[in-house]
């Protein structure tokens, strides 16, 4: 079988089969971040990204700096979203023999803008000779146990969230992302959200991530999606439906949680002023038997596997 067949979360799944989860371990393989015992009603998170060149982005000297902050912005975006702070990163670098060191001091450049601010530090890394540019970066993060949030706490009867707008980042290329970290402590300390998650791999494959997690279904509301104004446009040139556009596309890393309809309710009224940002009700949990569906004025709308954000 081959990995494009396969498919990533089925390739995870496989290689959980041979991993344990020591003593200290509270979560592991399975959500955005692993979760440690640390002592004094703090645990530890620790995350880990990786960016490839023709993947993630396309190399540019005048781009190098974003290439820099997106590669450490997305290990903060799974930072908060466990409820987290970051702390110290370590970055490993693979890059051709012919790259230019100009180049390449810029691309630091943007990670150590990105690190101060979010409140990390870079405190080591590696670097080897690779055909083409790499970058992955490993982040701790910290959070006291009472604000921890995984993926796996929904329950029948919850609603279903999102920050911003959806459908913006096409083919993950764009490097100008910004972490909900702030949001996501908001949200923690006054909503108290039961399961939550960062969109990275676009809302229909990480709903279904998340109900995996919590083992439950769900119910997403096309019509309720916010489309990021760029689908809106891209929908038109390829004469498509941007609600569609925002519910397949990926590597957007907002926030999608989780709450129980009080809490929902409390958003609704508090609109924008509850986070500082867009939020969108998009939908609903339900027992798992019902599976994930997707509904548009009314009736179920099917969702063509080859419109999904895939890594593979």
């Amino acid at each position: 079988m081959r990995l494009h067949s396969m498919g990533e979360q089925a390739f995870i799944e496989r290689l959980k089969r041979h991993t344990s989860r020591p003593r200290g371990v509270i979560q592991g393989i399975g959500d955005d971040a692993a979760v440690m015992a640390w002592g004094h009603g703090r645990l530890l998170l620790f995350t880990t990204d990786m960016l490839v060149e023709g993947v993630h982005f396309r190399r540019g000297e005048r781009d190098a700096e974003g290439i820099g902050h997106k590669a450490l912005a997305v290990c903060v975006s799974d930072i908060a979203a466990m409820g987290g702070r970051p702390r110290e990163a370590v970055v490993s670098l693979g890059a051709p023999a012919d790259t230019r060191v100009s180049f390449l001091e810029l691309l630091y450049k943007g990670i150590l803008k990105a690190a101060h601010r979010y409140g990390a530090s870079i405190v080591g890394g590696d670097t080897v000779r690779s055909p083409r540019l790499v970058i992955s970066i490993a982040l701790l993060g910290e959070v006291s146990k009472k604000d921890l949030i995984l993926r796996k706490g929904a329950r029948p009867g919850d609603e279903l969230w999102v920050t911003g707008g959806l459908g913006g980042n096409p083919k993950g290329r764009i490097l100008k992302i910004t972490p909900r970290l702030a949001e996501a402590r908001r949200l923690v300390k006054k909503f108290r959200p039961r399961a939550m998650m960062d969109l990275s791999d676009g809302l229909w494959t990480d709903v279904g991530n998340l109900s995996r997690a919590s083992r439950v279904g769900a119910r997403i509301y096309l019509g309720h999606l916010p489309v990021h104004p760029f689908a809106v446009r891209e929908a038109r040139r390829l004469k498509a439906d941007p609600k569609m556009l925002a519910l397949t596309g990926g590597e957007e890393f907002e926030l999608l949680f989780a709450v129980s309809p009080s809490a929902g309710a409390r958003l609704a009224r508090a609109g924008r002023r509850a986070l500082g940002v867009k939020i969108s009700k998009v939908g609903e949990i339900v027992p798992r038997s019902f599976g994930i569906k997707v509904y548009a004025k009314g009736c179920v709308v099917k969702v063509k596997e080859s419109a999904v954000w895939k890594h593979f």
